[in-house]
């Protein structure tokens, strides 16, 4: 995580990046509505193309998805769009990922930050006792602005609130 985020400041701050962040409130409303993380994930990365692209471009994606999820959003752009399994191998890509871990990695502090409690990433004990303490602290509504809902962690928490 340290290491993304010093390679991450070095990326941004030498080349040109677009980020479409979804904090928390704007994710569980886009899975509210589409109830499928590939439709997320897809628009997310047509806003970031859309930021960036210009006419005749060849847009490399690491592919997370059936084709056209993707080809859908962007059909009146004039590029060339490529969506590879692996990408990342692609310098371009790899370079991609590391900016949008440090920003993922930025988000999680400032939510810690502003929840005063040490939320942690990914699953098991250190996030269901982060869970807990945040709970204890703002009551199971307030999770709608720090965690996906429908994850298998926050339902362990007693679930979506009411």
């Amino acid at each position: 995580d340290e290491a993304c985020r010093r390679l991450g400041a070095a990326l941004r701050s030498k080349y040109r990046f677009a980020i479409a962040r979804l904090d928390p409130p704007e994710y569980n409303a886009a899975w509210a509505r589409v109830r499928n993380v590939n439709e997320v994930l897809a628009d997310l990365h047509a806003r970031a193309i859309r930021e960036l692209a210009q006419p005749k471009d060849h847009v490399l994606v690491d592919k997370f998805a059936d084709e056209g999820l993707l080809r859908r959003r962007l059909k009146d752009l004039d590029i060339a769009l490529e969506q590879r399994v692996r990408a990342e191998a692609e310098l371009a890509v790899a370079a991609a990922s590391i900016i949008a871990r440090e920003e993922f990695l930025n988000a999680l502090a400032e939510l810690s930050e502003a929840a005063a409690v040490d939320l942690h990433k990914g699953a098991g004990d250190p996030v269901d006792a982060a869970g807990r303490r945040f709970i204890a602290i703002h009551g199971r509504a307030g999770l709608a602005k720090v965690a996906k809902l429908h994850f298998k962690n926050t339902q362990k928490l007693g679930g979506a609130p009411e």
